[in-house]
């Protein structure tokens, strides 16, 4: 794959699952991010725009349509590894592939955009990818609000997220919150005196969740801090995706806050620093641990 920045080393490793990669990102690498509305117009190839206030929950035929790119590229995939040794066992995750590059996309410009575009199989517009891509790895802290998953019962919230802040969009009847007395509108400002300053950090808190938390929320000048007694999950499906996504920045490079919204947004992955550059084998374990 083409370089996707021109910086003197691998600026951003992506990982999605098992998978990672060294990427792209770094300032002035390309242009600003459009912040105009995108239009069926629009080439494929525009540096991929994320509104500031978040994303629009994906739509049922966004997602079939990413599924479809994902199988596609999926079968590409299969077919290249294969050809080393026809005898041997192959095993690897598409999907984890498809969701690292995914993360890189929102970097992308010009002819390297298109040439994942066309390796991917991607045919939405960059916005809508990113949308279908959240709502397919819709986890506990999804700040697209739209229908719970299984995970938003343990506490019993449906947030959304806007300008930083996590707010209760929805309480769901006969659960831990509700019997709390959260209400929707409150805006969550701490989980167990972890701050929350965005739907990234909502999911973290409550994947750091014991039996009990603390949650402190605001409504107007007025706060309140509330004990919770979470209830179990209920039972998983015959089936069960978990995915982990990061992205892991060389020390010192400034990444441009629009592509950094896209990771925490769509993938609800942060964006860490590592020096590959002078502890190449220490980033490297980092990465993979």
């Amino acid at each position: 794959m083409r370089s996707l920045a021109r910086c003197p080393w691998p600026p951003l490793a992506a990982a999605a699952g098992l998978f990672w990669l060294a990427a792209v990102g770094c300032q002035g690498a390309a242009p600003p991010a459009a912040a105009s509305k995108e239009t069926p117009d629009a080439p494929k190839h525009d540096r991929p725009a994320l509104a500031a206030k978040g994303l629009d929950r994906g739509d049922e035929a966004d997602r079939k349509a990413l599924v479809q790119s994902i199988n596609a590229f999926a079968l590409d995939l299969y077919g290249r590894v294969g050809q080393a040794d026809k005898n041997a066992n192959v095993f690897l995750s598409p999907y984890s592939v498809a969701t690292a590059l995914g993360m890189t996309y929102p970097g992308a410009a010009g002819d390297t955009a298109q040439e994942m575009e066309k390796t991917l199989h991607f045919t939405l517009p960059p916005a809508k990818l990113q949308a279908a891509f959240a709502d397919l790895d819709a986890g506990p802290g999804s700040t697209l609000g739209g229908k719970p998953t299984r995970f938003h019962y343990r506490l019993g919230l449906v947030v959304a997220e806007k300008d930083g802040a996590v707010k209760i969009a929805k309480v769901i009847p006969g659960t831990p919150a509700e019997k709390a007395g959260l209400q929707p509108g409150q805006q969550v400002v701490a989980i167990d005196d972890r701050p929350i300053a965005g739907g990234v950090d909502y999911a973290h808190a409550l994947d750091l969740a014991g039996p009990t938390i603390k949650v402190e929320v605001r409504d107007g000048d007025k706060g309140k801090a509330v004990d919770v007694a979470l209830a179990n999950p209920p039972p998983p499906p015959q089936y069960q995706l978990a995915v982990a996504n990061a992205l892991w920045g060389q020390k010192g490079v400034a990444f441009k806050p629009e592509f950094v919204k896209a990771a925490q947004v769509a993938f609800q992955a942060r964006v860490e620093e590592v020096d590959f550059v002078k502890k190449p084998d220490e980033a490297v374990k980092t990465v993979n641990d």
